[in-house]
């Protein structure tokens, strides 16, 4: 690929892969150059992405997949240049006033709408995974531990999906503390609901500049695990006293622990 594209900076770098902006060398248009070893443990998780990616085409809240190739030594993932960057970048460097909240989870409630309606969970849904484009609008990236859910037999023309239970003798904990569902924590049969509720933990911290639970530094994964279920469990969701009613009341209900009374879907828009 270095005969069509133009390596420019590195923006980001793992132990066992990189990212890097990349011109085109004839329409100078820049991209993403996703690289990870071809001996990396986390290739099958790469080729995942890649294939979840490219179903999900249709989605405009999701980044192009331009090509993806696997090559002797790397595989390769070309995809959309979300010049904006992570929306956590500009969380650290600015405080969001609502109505500016709210346009980004406009974006993000139309690109989950999308994400689960080809039946695709992403369950990994937090700041860091969450880009600008140069217009400014929300992409949602990262599927690596994303799942391809099924329509139950019985009712194929149903909107309800089969409840995951993993095959997870390791207790792999999906996601990244703390937007991580309490379903998913406890290792639960869990369904599209825990995308939900990682958007409220989102739109708390867009509007307060932090988690409604702090997260858990040190320990184990399973004290952090069980640290926070117990926050979740035990201490009550704070809002300011003259918070907006509409906001309050989304984000409560975006937050609730019994996930079949959580907002999903059209009850967010």
């Amino acid at each position: 690929m270095d005969h069509v594209y133009l390596k420019g900076r590195l923006l980001g770098k793992g132990s066992h892969g990189k990212v890097t902006a990349i011109q085109h060398s004839i329409t100078k248009r820049w991209k993403v150059m996703k690289e990870v070893s071809a001996n990396s443990p986390d290739l099958l998780a790469a080729l995942h992405e890649r294939t979840i990616l490219s179903y999900l085409q249709a989605c405009p809240f999701v980044p192009r997949l331009f090509c993806a190739v696997r090559q002797e030594r790397t595989f390769v993932m070309v995809m959309q240049y979300c010049s904006g960057g992570e929306l956590r970048y500009h969380l650290t460097h600015q405080r969001f006033e609502l109505n500016v909240v709210k346009h980004l989870l406009s974006h993000l409630v139309v690109g989950i709408m999308d994400i689960h309606a080809m039946g695709v969970m992403h369950r990994d849904l937090n700041l860091r995974n969450i880009l600008l484009d140069n217009l400014g609008y929300a992409i949602i990236t990262d599927f690596n531990t994303s799942y391809k859910m099924i329509e139950k037999q019985s009712e194929p023309n149903s909107e309800h999906k089969i409840l995951v239970k993993d095959d997870n003798p390791e207790k792999i904990i999906y996601g990244t503390f703390p937007y991580i569902a309490p379903e998913l924590l406890t290792g639960s049969p869990h369904d599209e609901g825990v995308d939900w509720w990682s958007l409220g933990i989102v739109a708390y911290e867009l509007l307060y500049g932090h988690p409604p639970w702090k997260p858990v530094h040190g320990g184990t994964e399973e004290e952090k695990r069980q640290l926070l279920y117990n926050d979740i469990m035990e201490k009550k969701l704070h809002f300011k006293e003259n918070e907006n009613p509409h906001f309050k009341t989304l984000v409560s209900g975006l937050l609730s622990i019994d996930p079949t009374k959580r907002l999903k879907g059209e009850e967010v828009k």
